[in-house]
């Protein structure tokens, strides 16, 4: 199939009955973006953050690298292993309470 040029589709449009021009023009406008909005593309976010950058937006920002760390938990090898039994366990014990209530 060739080009179909704009020319083209107007006639066969014009050939339509009204019905099926008005659903074709709420299909086409489907299809276009809203008012005002650009596509976003990789280099419009790298343009934005450059300005944000240029502007001072990350100066000052005060890292959370490690801010909520925990202390270092010291286990031994066992002590690890019996806390992942006890992990893997504990929803035979959830079942066996939920069951006991009745």
């Amino acid at each position: 199939m060739g080009t179909v040029t704009l020319e083209q589709v107007v006639r066969l449009a014009e050939q339509l009955d009204a019905r099926d021009r008005a659903a074709l023009v709420q299909r086409l406008q489907a299809t276009l973006p809203p008012e005002g909005s650009i596509r976003v593309t990789r280099e419009v976010l790298l343009a934005e953050l450059e300005h944000l950058r240029a502007a001072g937006a990350f100066e000052g920002v005060e890292s959370l690298r490690n801010k909520y760390a925990e202390p270092l938990l010291e286990l031994d090898d066992d002590d690890l292993r019996a806390s992942i039994r006890e992990f893997s366990t504990e929803w035979e014990q959830d079942l066996d309470d939920l069951f006991d209530d009745d």
